[in-house]
């Protein structure tokens, strides 16, 4: 995915799917803004299942997921995803955490994280 917005995205089921969701996938997002998605679960901008990801040069901002329910995160990773964001900008979002890893690599370089909220 390179230079798209995508946005606007509302999920209310209690799968972890989101606006971006990978499974057993590898994929690479670049000059990219993904902003005001709303999942009650995981995954209110980004939900990795067992794939490869490079998040690079994007804006991922004010997007939230359900604060009543006790696993919710804007990024989610699992089942040994291995994930890379690079040069990109994390802010305004709201949740319960930023960042769910389990069984899982990540690596932030280079970015800008601010004013996120956590419940």
């Amino acid at each position: 995915i390179d230079g798209v917005i995508i946005e606007r995205g509302y999920c209310t089921s209690t799968s972890e799917n989101g606006p971006v969701y990978l499974n057993t996938a590898t994929g690479k997002i670049q000059n990219t803004v993904i902003r005001n998605n709303y999942n009650s679960i995981n995954g209110s901008a980004i939900n990795a299942v067992k794939s490869n990801l490079v998040l690079l040069n994007s804006f991922v901002e004010s997007n939230q997921t359900n604060q009543q329910i006790g696993n919710s995160s804007v990024f989610s990773f699992s089942s040994a995803s291995d994930i890379s964001i690079i040069n990109s900008v994390i802010a305004k979002n709201k949740s319960l955490s930023i960042f769910k890893q389990s069984y899982s690599t990540m690596k932030i370089q280079n970015c800008t994280v601010f004013k996120n909220y956590g419940f």
